[in-house]
């Protein structure tokens, strides 16, 4: 996923599509967070995962928001305009999001992570 490629498409996408500024900023750290998820694989290149985990506690103290409650609230919109997935985890465990890129030519494919092996889903370039 290109960072610049999804914000650019963001504020075109607003331009149509309004959201007031706290589920902007909501939006802005769920891409800071599925940034900061990247997985380096065994071939040196770094990929954004497809699912990632933003706990409640980081959304509510980035946000200035005080419960889970608003953080739902708040995720819902976001599902609702279709640009996010949420799959919730049992007890205290934070969630899977999962972004809905504005660029249609990325496709999810499945990488090796170096140093742990370990498979991992990415989103990668299909088509430019």
């Amino acid at each position: 996923m290109n960072y610049l490629t999804e914000l650019l498409a963001f504020y075109r996408w607003l331009e149509v599509d309004r959201l007031g500024p706290l589920l902007q900023s909501f939006w802005h750290l769920l891409m800071f967070f599925n940034n900061k998820a990247a997985v380096r694989s065994e071939d040196g290149r770094w990929y954004w995962p497809v699912v990632f985990k933003a706990p409640n506690s980081e959304v509510c103290r980035f946000l200035g928001l005080t419960s889970r409650f608003q953080v739902n609230a708040q995720r819902k919109h976001l599902i609702r305009h279709g640009r996010i997935d949420y799959t919730p985890h049992v007890s205290q465990h934070a969630g899977d999001y999962r972004m809905k890129p504005f660029d249609t030519g990325l496709c999810e494919a499945e990488i090796s992570v170096m140093d742990t092996g370990q498979k991992r889903l990415v989103w990668t370039q299909g088509v430019t």
